[in-house]
């Protein structure tokens, strides 16, 4: 859920709840006079019944908003994560004060100008205790609501950043893609220009057809891995024309179900290019290239021969690619080097 669409969510929740809230208000305003003994039905007349009703439900009214202002304003300093105790104790004895205080002025107040009768302090003492305990039962429910709204809205905000944070770092990540595989590219068709013209015309073509699938897959999250596959091996067949014989692929599927397995794209394809990269072979010493998928995963493994230029840590390839599975899949790759092989096993 965006973060749009959650402020529009609350605003058509905060207009239910002014609804519920005003008829709750109008309810105590109605059931408390009979409830601690201050109205009678049978006894009192039918205007002094609807005056007391607007009364109390006035007294209810300025009551919340009091009670509301002081929870506010005064209570900001003792947060429930921080100091749960002082706000409940402050709490407690903020909102009884201020319940007896304005409860006994306007209960004075009723019997003295509104029904002019003498007062009865059972009754007085009734209400005080009726409505004490009625702000105390939906104070509780209203910070308890306040504590579970801001919960879930600090989730679905903190989620939302989170979501965003890694949108933003695969867009960068996918960035790179473009420029590394171009910067190989380029250079093939540089050294098939200048070597052999007619191979640097059959690589330009098959490139188009490559760097068409780049484009298209990007952004995709995660792609099928029989497309992944196919792609592999247009991929190959584009480094067959510079290297011909001194480069072999074997791509085996060992899985007992065929499945919808996924994993992020052009991941294969960087696998490979590594492989290329980093290792000195020819026609006499081919460098062979081997993909096994399992239920577990993918083994991309190569003849080890490694180029003096070749350094220990991962190039930008590996590093990118970690990082994507890294943030898509919660899964790092698995690296093992041998004396003669090098081997990444891709989780899926």
């Amino acid at each position: 859920m965006e973060i749009t669409q959650i402020h529009s969510h609350n605003q058509s929740n905060t207009k239910k709840r002014l609804g519920f809230r005003l008829l709750f208000l109008i309810s105590i305003g109605m059931l408390v006079p009979h409830l601690s003994g201050l109205l009678c039905t049978e006894l009192t007349p039918v205007k002094y019944l609807i005056i007391s009703y607007l009364y109390f439900s006035a007294l209810a009214f300025i009551l919340w908003h009091t009670i509301g202002w002081i929870t506010r304003h005064k209570l900001r300093h003792f947060k429930w994560e921080i100091s749960p105790k002082k706000r409940l104790l402050f709490l407690i004895l903020t909102n009884s004060l201020i319940t007896i205080g304005i409860v006994f002025i306007f209960t004075i107040f009723w019997y003295a100008f509104i029904v002019g009768i003498r007062i009865e302090w059972r009754f007085v003492l009734n209400t005080e205790m009726l409505i004490i305990l009625c702000v105390i039962i939906s104070s509780s429910i209203h910070e308890m609501s306040s504590l579970i709204q801001n919960a879930v809205l600090n989730k679905i905000y903190t989620s939302s950043l989170e979501n965003t944070h890694i949108k933003t770092e695969l867009e960068i990540l996918r960035n790179q893609i473009d420029p590394h595989f171009l910067f190989n590219a380029l250079n093939t068709l540089s050294y098939l220009i200048e070597h052999d013209s007619k191979k640097a015309l059959q690589f330009n073509q098959t490139l188009a057809n490559v760097y068409h699938y780049i484009l298209r897959n990007k952004e995709i999250q995660l792609i099928s891995l029989e497309k992944e596959l196919e792609f592999a091996r247009q991929y190959f067949e584009l480094l067959k024309i510079r290297f011909s014989d001194s480069i072999h692929l074997d791509i085996s599927d060992e899985r007992k179900l065929k499945s919808d397995t996924k994993l992020p794209p052009i991941s294969l394809q960087l696998l490979i290019e590594n492989a290329i990269k980093h290792n000195a072979f020819d026609e006499h010493q081919p460098l062979t290239i081997q993909i096994t998928v399992k239920d577990d995963g993918i083994t991309v493994l190569n003849t080890l021969k490694p180029k003096q230029s070749f350094k220990t840590s991962l190039g930008i390839g590996l590093k990118n690619l970690n990082e994507r599975y890294k943030l898509q899949l919660k899964q790092e790759l698995h690296f093992f080097k041998s004396n003669n092989h090098f081997t990444v096993k891709l989780p899926i």
